[in-house]
């Protein structure tokens, strides 16, 4: 885990215990954000991949604003499993539906990911169990 904002929902990537983030090419901005510091690793080659959740932007605008690529997968397109359960309103309906947010350093980073996880081969094979 980077960095994230303390209440992880916020513009900006900043908290109590690692202080606030800068952008990895201009050190008085923010790589924006609450994975600016996964889009940061990423832009200085630190990692290929990250995985995130995204419900506003949280993994697209830190990596527009960095200089890598950033999506937000269809809901349920990828698993989530492990993720902590989503906040319920009332008798069950979910407040904010937070989707799986992939960073990576090119288009064909985040393509190649897609490709490895999603592959009917994969799942046949049963490296990955279930995708959902």
């Amino acid at each position: 885990k980077t960095n994230v904002p303390q209440i992880m929902f916020s513009w900006e990537c900043s908290n109590p215990v690692y202080g606030t983030t800068s952008h990895p090419l201009h050190r008085h901005f923010i790589p924006g954000g609450s994975s600016g510091g996964e889009s940061c690793l990423i832009n200085q080659r630190g990692s290929v991949i990250g995985i995130g959740t995204d419900i506003g932007g949280s993994c697209r605008i830190p990596a527009h604003m960095a200089g890598c690529v950033g999506i937000k997968a269809t809901k349920n397109r990828l698993s989530v499993k492990g993720k902590a359960r989503p906040t319920l309103y009332g008798d069950g309906q979910e407040n904010i539906a937070s989707c799986a947010g992939i960073l990576g350093s090119t288009v064909d980073d985040v393509a190649a990911f897609f490709e490895g996880v999603l592959s009917p081969k994969v799942i046949e094979v049963g490296i990955a169990d279930d995708p959902y």
